[in-house]
């Protein structure tokens, strides 16, 4: 498989991660707000991968996303973009599959 398929079918894979993503909001402060929507844009140009040790890093990343949360008893929506990296684990299971371990993003938490 060629390293530009390999890196687009990561890029694909990371951006829909429903389990990464959500860890990632419910982490972030202020805590207590519903998020509508959700995006992560990952350009494949932005992944390093070392296929001898299986490990990937991406350098720039953004996750997008609607929130809604109650301030004075008055609901706001806010959107809530901000860049990240992230870097893990795959395991190539054959084609189009994929295992990813480790993740680690690396993002500013705070929402405001």
């Amino acid at each position: 498989m060629e390293i530009d398929t390999l890196k687009n079918q990561l890029a694909v894979l990371l951006c829909n991660d429903f389990n990464t993503w959500h860890t990632v909001l419910n982490n972030t402060q202020p805590e207590g707000y519903i998020c509508d929507y959700w995006k992560v844009d990952i350009d494949s140009k932005n992944i390093n991968i070392d296929l001898n040790s299986g490990m990937f890093a991406v350098d720039d990343g953004f996750l997008s996303s609607y929130i809604t949360f109650v301030r004075n008893g008055n609901k706001h929506n806010e959107f809530y973009n901000k860049a990240f990296t992230v870097k893990g684990k795959f395991k190539h299971k054959g084609e189009n599959l994929f295992e990813l371990k480790d993740i680690d993003v690396g993002i500013e938490i705070d929402i405001f």
